[in-house]
């Protein structure tokens, strides 16, 4: 189950309140902190920042250093506003290769955010877990315009073409990407982990609660 592997991720992660969790900068390159947890047999891949090169290669290295240690597999979790698809394609490819021998499961933490490339690299999880206060941004492909780099062209062929190549064969409601297409149109559309599952999305497999206990309290004033 899911729910266990997610407390020992918090553990292992967390060392301020989740809701402190800085927005990744949107031009920032990404960077990756590994986490082996030697009593599970899991390792964790934490990334934080851009989808962009040299991403594919920093996770090659990663997946061959821990590879033999991984034996109850890896936890991928992400925090970033997106980036190149071609980088996520890359990604992907690496990921899908790892399924082959190995479990995956993909995390998005409370106020964490997955948008744009993230996305399709999440749906790469067999398990996906997202909390019901992280945040997930969508929006059609797009590319500068040549004639003028301050504006962009939207892709909205590649867009169709995305949602076939990693949304659907990921178990997500075709019906709600239907939807999706309409609310997309030259926005970026933003949702919760929460409306994503009232939405019957299917982008997560499940959901964590958005609701954490305080710690250290001595006393309640009234």
């Amino acid at each position: 189950m899911f729910r266990p592997v997610a407390a020992a991720l918090a553990v292992a992660l967390v060392s301020a309140p989740a809701a402190a969790a800085p927005p990744p900068d949107a031009k920032a390159a990404g960077s990756l902190k590994v986490v082996y947890q030697a009593r599970t047999g899991r390792v964790v891949l934490v990334w934080k920042g851009r989808i962009a090169p040299p991403m594919a290669g920093i996770f090659r290295a990663a997946i061959e250093k821990y590879r033999d240690r991984a034996t109850n597999g890896f936890i991928l979790s992400l925090h970033s506003r997106g980036g190149k698809i071609r980088e996520a394609a890359r990604v992907i490819r690496l990921l899908a290769r790892l399924r082959r021998t190995t479990r995956l499961r993909t995390f998005v933490g409370p106020g964490h955010v997955c948008g744009s490339a993230c996305i399709p690299v999440f749906l790469q999880g067999e398990v996906r877990r997202a909390s019901r206060a992280s945040l997930w941004k969508f929006h059609e492909v797009s590319a500068k315009d040549r004639d003028d780099p301050d504006r962009i062209v939207l892709r909205r062929t590649q867009t169709d073409r995305l949602f076939r190549r990693f949304f659907l064969p990921a178990g997500v409601s075709r019906a709600w990407l239907s939807e999706l297409r309409i609310r997309i149109r030259g926005v970026d559309y933003w949702m919760t982990g929460a409306d994503l599952e009232a939405a019957a999305s299917g982008i997560a497999t499940d959901y964590s609660t958005n609701v954490r206990k305080r710690r250290r309290v001595s006393a309640v004033d009234g």
